[in-house]
């Protein structure tokens, strides 16, 4: 605090009133107690104080608490062997004056070196500069802890990844195309990626080939793709939704969707479907294989996005997050995605939901949760080293894989515990029901 500062005015002080030494003799008993009551008596006065004018006085201390908050952005960084990147302190001093003594916490892992640029005075910046130097592949907390009269601290996640190479039992299947989105499987032996092109496997993901009549995606890529049958298929680009109902021989664009673009899509058969937009606080429903939609009412700001999943016909679950604030929540459904309710669950970014049964769920995005009664609550099981864009449990069992921008993890009790794998960039995750698992992103990979 300042020291011209004011303080809060305290009671002023009294004294008592003056009295005579001698009473009158002619005064009665009654009206020398009287008198002597009334000597004794304090005086009364008005002991309010003035509130303060907290623009005048910002630090006045009914108008503010001095403290110090430190805060890192970006929050994240991925560093190569040999590589060096720079996170920014940010410094914000409510009421007090002078340079942040900025400092590491702890030890740093081994080959990795840090630099802290210095508070500046009056500055509200420094930065810290972290250079990997051979550190052994993983992800690393780093504490950075602020000092000046009050004490802050601030963790930026560092991700080493791992070699680009196999990380068994995970193996590369080459195909064509260049970019994986999504993958979905209707059976087990039956899969499709979107990419540069639509890909299809018949061979539960050991062989892809591009399938010739479909679309040529608008801006080059197919971004989401959802077969609930073999036949029946549903197709998203940058521009335009499309429907198969001949396997992909032939392909009808849904002109009538009414969303604004399209992050997920589920299909509970052929014809009774949903739609996450990119934005607006509903979710699009269509029970006639997308010729017309009616919007269902969602929890959650509008600006929230995410993915969508059905474990049966009535029971749903929706994740939703935003990539610019890293908030969002999860909602549930108990009457076929009629009505959407507010999950209780920790505070995160949610991107994806799977279910291996309808008691036993995970969730995922800066975040990993795990339910176990059909997604009303949620607990946290995993704070991953950068945002999780997919995952998957496999049904009715305990295995599951969830993926990101440099990880994939994989947990084998239903999303209780999670390890991470490898370093492999990957935007879309599936198991099928023999237990296949294919991972898509700069490559695919399969194990069985």
């Amino acid at each position: 605090m300042d020291s011209d500062t004011p303080l809060p005015m305290g009671t002023p002080s009294r004294s008592p009133a003056a009295r005579p030494n001698r009473l009158p003799q002619a005064l009665s008993l009654g009206a020398t107690l009287a008198v002597v009551l009334l000597a004794l008596t304090p005086l009364s006065c008005d002991t309010a104080t003035e509130q303060p004018d907290c623009a005048d006085d910002p630090c006045h201390p009914e108008c503010a608490t001095p403290g110090l908050d430190i805060s890192a952005e970006p929050g994240s960084l991925t560093l190569d062997d040999g590589e060096q990147g720079t996170v920014t302190i940010g410094i914000i001093r409510t009421c007090i004056h002078g340079d942040a003594d900025l400092s590491v916490v702890g030890s740093l892992p081994s080959g990795v070196t840090a630099t802290i640029n210095p508070d500046p005075a009056p500055g509200f910046e420094a930065s810290l500069t972290l250079t990997n130097t051979g550190a052994t592949p993983g992800t690393y907390n780093i504490t950075v802890r602020g000092t000046l009269l009050f004490v802050d601290e601030t963790t930026i996640m560092l991700i080493v990844p791992g070699p680009a190479g196999p990380c068994a039992p995970w193996v590369e299947v080459p195909a064509p195309g260049a970019g994986y989105w999504d993958v979905h499987f209707p059976n087990s032996n039956d899969g499709y990626i979107a990419s540069t092109e639509l890909l299809r496997s018949t061979d539960g993901g050991l062989s892809w080939s591009a399938v010739a009549t479909a679309p040529i995606p608008n801006g080059g890529t197919f971004y989401h793709v959802f077969f609930p049958t073999v036949d029946v298929g549903y197709l998203v680009d940058d521009l335009a939704f499309y429907r198969t109902r001949d396997g992909g021989a032939t392909w009808t664009t849904l002109t009538s969707y009414p969303g604004e673009g399209i992050n997920d899509l589920y299909f509970l058969d052929e014809n009774n479907g949903f739609v996450v937009p990119d934005f607006g606080a509903m979710v699009w429903h269509t029970t006639d294989g997308g010729d017309t939609w009616t919007a269902r009412t969602r929890p959650g700001p509008a600006a929230h996005t995410g993915g969508i999943t059905f474990v049966t016909p009535t029971q749903g679950a929706l994740a939703l997050g935003s990539f610019q604030t890293g908030a969002g929540g999860l909602a549930y459904t108990t009457d076929g995605g009629l009505t959407w309710h507010g999950a209780t669950a920790p505070s995160g970014e949610y991107h994806w939901v799977s279910f291996s049964d309808p008691v036993n769920g995970v969730a995922g995005g800066n975040i990993l949760v795990r339910t176990t009664d059909g997604g009303v609550t949620w607990v946290q099981r995993g704070d991953p080293a950068g945002p999780l864009y997919n995952g998957a449990l496999r049904p009715g069992r305990a295995e599951g894989y969830a993926g990101g921008d440099h990880e994939l993890y994989e947990t084998t009790d239903g999303g209780g515990t999670w390890s991470l794998r490898c370093s492999a960039r990957t935007f879309g995750v599936w198991v099928t029901n023999n237990g296949t698992g294919v991972a898509v992103g700069d490559r695919i990979l399969r194990r069985d």
